[in-house]
């Protein structure tokens, strides 16, 4: 029996043998993990800082995305109304401009998150300095066993005409990128440790895997509750619940967790076509990532810029309609507000985790924006800025900040520093700021 008096380890995993196969799986932030006087683990007391971009192609219509309130007691507007239960968490920023210049798609994209143009032909679209969340990666990444998630949820053939950067959203250093995880099995694995291995001498591992993981961790699961208080059973119990969840997702797609190549069969992100499901079971992951403490910095890219996607049961694509649509466009309206509603999702998501005293959600700095803001003129003013989470009390929530003309860049500069990373300046050229905007700190 644990020693109540001491602090449980934060690296406490819950061990089991599935087919042969060692299987480890993480565990929320818990208040054993902190001293008799709430010291934690880490100086000071309080859960980790989350930074992560949740990113959608196309952009937004102005006139139903820009709220007619400022400050406190903003409304939300048709295009910004699925995220209704996350208000309070939520921040909108508008007036703001990308400065840098370049393709149409690309120069919003690489603008937005590292404050520089791409590449002016089209085929050398590619980003000359590291994305935001790759510069929050080197401050608190290595404080995990991943330094930084790259996800998504709609996949995409990327086009040879155009360089690699305008496919993805994170880039580590000029001229690269971050691919994403597109693989739900995969993703899985590489996040909670359920790599079970297949030899002529074992029985199929597709067999282990019709049992939860959770019940070959049974007797530390035992262990554990003697161990905590009633507070930690009861998040322990949503922890458990949530994996449990995400496993029922996968199976219910024919899709074993594990199995090795090539006889490897795994729930997929389809190309070009939106499909719920599959990003059900993909934030779901992202979420637990970061409730486990498994990275602390991620990507969630919806879609691609420009993507040519479809939404079941809109006619066209997205992007072709951005250009063809006229009246308003009222079915580009539409892919909008869904777009939103999945973003809707993956933030109700975190914010139904609690953590120490509060939910995941308070404790994450999260951008959600485009590569533009109208998809007909490829314009990049009154670009779209959400920002979601408290980030432990150090980002402002709540509120409609309105902007006249400002560079965007200044948004993501005091992302940067409220994140703790000891910024100077953020982007170049046109892209180039030293100045935040103060107005979103608490």
């Amino acid at each position: 029996m644990r020693n109540r008096s001491k602090p449980l380890d934060r690296r406490t995993l819950l061990r089991g043998v599935m087919a042969g196969a060692t299987v480890a799986i993480g565990l929320p932030r818990l208040e054993a993990m902190f001293g008799m006087r709430g010291a934690a683990y880490a100086d000071p007391a309080t859960p980790p800082l989350r930074f992560g971009v949740w990113f959608w192609g196309n952009g937004i219509l102005a006139p139903r995305w820009v709220p007619t309130t400022t400050g406190a007691n903003w409304e939300l507007t048709e295009q910004l109304a699925p995220l209704v239960n996350v208000k309070p968490s939520l921040s909108v920023v508008t007036g703001m401009n990308v400065r840098t210049p370049g393709h149409t798609h690309g120069s919003g994209l690489c603008g937005i998150l590292t404050g520089a143009g791409c590449g002016s032909a089209d085929a050398d679209i590619i980003n000359v300095l590291p994305s935001i969340d790759q510069i929050v990666a080197r401050s608190i990444g290595g404080a995990t066993r991943i330094g930084s998630l790259q996800v998504g949820s709609i996949n995409q053939k990327p086009d040879p005409q155009f360089g690699p950067a305008l496919y993805y959203t994170s880039y580590p250093a000029a001229n690269s990128y971050n691919a994403n995880a597109y693989n739900s099995g995969k993703l899985f694995e590489r996040l909670f440790g359920t790599n079970v291995a297949s030899n002529a001498n074992q029985p199929d591992p597709r067999q282990a895997l019709r049992a939860s993981v959770l019940d070959v961790v049974k007797n530390d699961i035992v262990d554990l509750r003697g161990a905590v208080g009633a507070q930690d059973n009861i998040r322990l119990d949503q922890h458990l619940d949530g994996i449990r969840d995400l496993e029922k997702q996968v199976a219910a797609a024919s899709q074993p967790l594990t199995c090795e190549p090539p006889q490897r069969q795994d729930l997929n992100a389809p190309f070009d076509v939106a499909d719920d499901a599959v990003d059900d079971v993909m934030l779901g992951l992202t979420a637990y990532a970061l409730a486990c403490d498994v990275t602390r910095v991620f990507t969630y890219q919806y879609m691609y810029p420009g993507h040519p996607m479809n939404f079941p049961g809109l006619p066209d694509e997205f992007h072709n309609l951005c250009h063809t649509e006229g009246n308003g466009q009222p079915t580009v309206n539409q892919y909008v507000i869904r777009s939103i509603t999945r973003l809707a999702k993956f933030l109700e998501k975190l914010q139904s985790l609690p953590e120490l005293g509060g939910t995941l959600l308070d404790n994450c700095a999260i951008l959600a924006t485009s590569e533009l803001s109208d998809g007909n003129t490829h314009s990049n003013d009154e670009f779209p800025i959400l920002l979601a989470g408290k980030a432990g009390g150090k980002l402002r929530a709540g509120i409609h900040h309105r902007a006249n003309g400002d560079n965007a860049s200044k948004v993501i500069l005091t992302l940067g520093r409220i994140m703790g990373v000891p910024l100077t300046a953020f982007g170049k050229d046109e892209g180039y700021v030293t100045d935040e905007v103060s107005e979103l700190r608490t």
